[in-house]
């Protein structure tokens, strides 16, 4: 089943160290490579973003799971 997100809706971003942070989908694009992925760009609550997301590093926003606070690595 495939999750849709839409914009300003708060999803979880799951970094690869398997943290979690709490961001909300400012706007997405198709990839430049052919079958590509959706990317997608991510704002967090201390007003960063961060872009080029892939669909893959986003889950469904569930208030049980642990987040960190503030924003995470490489976001600007």
């Amino acid at each position: 089943m495939v999750t849709v997100f839409r914009k300003d809706e708060p999803v979880l971003y799951r970094t690869d160290d398997g943290k979690f942070w709490v961001g909300a989908i400012k706007e997405y694009r198709k990839s430049s490579v052919v079958g590509g992925d959706l990317l997608y760009t991510l704002s967090f609550p201390d007003g960063t973003t961060l872009g080029s997301v892939p669909y893959s590093s986003l889950w469904v926003y569930d208030k049980r799971i642990a987040v960190q606070q503030g924003s995470p690595p490489g976001a600007q």
